[in-house]
């Protein structure tokens, strides 16, 4: 019996850290945290926006043109793309049969309730994707397929078509949608904000196979003083909570911090979650040592293990 290749489990941690290697990497990240397409990719005329800076280095390199995912059945970059545009396809005929309507006819007697259908459907509607449940199909442009599947990339695609189409509207007829006199739907940021969203806190999950620590404290943790610190961004963050807490897999190509004032700075972050929030487990000190030494450029775990040790 021939094997589904749209429900296979793919990973694309590592491709991803690659992609930041790749020249356009660093357009397509400002492009993203603009909330602009980083890459459009134009399918018989048809333009389709992909959101995601390391899915659209990923996409348009060659470096990963022949790169196979999976070994039996083969799955290639090929296959995510062809997913991806069949997926907004169908998502756009759905939503023009089902959710469309031209601006004249948008102010009627029904328009609240066309209007809260709509923003439901962007902002609200609950949609089971990469590790947990996401929110409105704009998760397009916050989210990060790390661990998922050709079927889910299909719903990617759908739901990007569905996102594309919306805010054509929200512009077309902004009053309609997020004026003032609109108290009787939900007062969701207008779109203006929400383009400057980058990597949406809320809809990222991992699993902690590290230790017994609830994820939400590991996140909050390094959130607050790495991301917040700006030593790295949040889309790295999620990148190396993946690696090190999920799939404890080091990467070929290491993390790296900036805006670093000394290292020790840095290594008091990593000692304070083993001292504070893991609560120093007995023999552990090098394992998380590791959490830095073995997942970051320019430091080696025996060297911020003694420096655990000096406390």
């Amino acid at each position: 019996m021939e094997t589904d290749k749209s429900k296979i489990i793919i990973s694309l941690g590592d491709l991803y850290k690659s992609a930041e290697s790749y020249i356009r990497f660093a357009d397509y990240k400002e492009k993203q945290k603009k909330g602009t397409p980083a890459l459009v990719v134009d399918y018989k005329g048809e333009k389709i926006p992909i959101y995601n800076c390391y899915l659209a280095a990923v996409l348009s390199s060659k470096m990963f043109k022949d790169i196979s995912l999976n070994e039996d059945p083969t799955i290639t970059i090929s296959d995510i793309l062809t997913k991806i545009i069949d997926g907004y396809l169908e998502g756009k005929n759905y939503f023009m049969n089902n959710h469309f309507l031209p601006s004249k006819y948008r102010y009627s007697r029904n328009s609240s309730s066309y209007v809260k259908k709509i923003k439901h459907l962007y902002f609200n509607k609950n949609i089971e994707e990469f590790g947990g449940v996401t929110f409105g199909c704009r998760y397009v442009k916050t989210d990060t397929p790390y661990v998922t599947s050709l079927e889910k990339f299909f719903k990617w695609g759908f739901n990007t078509a569905y996102t594309k189409l919306i805010e054509v509207m929200f512009e077309e007829d902004n009053t309609l949608f997020f004026g003032e006199n609109n108290t009787d739907i939900d007062t969701t940021p207008k779109l203006d904000i929400l383009k400057n969203e980058s990597q949406d806190s809320s809809t990222f999950e991992f699993t902690n196979n590290f230790d017994s620590i609830n994820e939400e404290k590991v996140y909050n943790h390094f959130k607050s003083n790495l991301v917040d610190t700006k030593m790295i961004d949040e889309a790295d963050l999620r990148l190396y909570l993946k690696a090190s807490f999920e799939n404890k897999q080091i990467p070929e190509t290491l993390f790296s911090f900036k805006n670093v004032r000394n290292k020790q700075s840095v290594i008091k972050v990593f000692y304070n979650y083993y001292k504070n929030v893991a609560i120093k487990p007995h023999g552990k000190q090098k394992e998380y040592a590791g959490l830095l030494g073995d997942y970051f450029q320019g430091y080696k775990t025996d060297t911020v293990s003694t420096n655990f040790s000096k406390d």
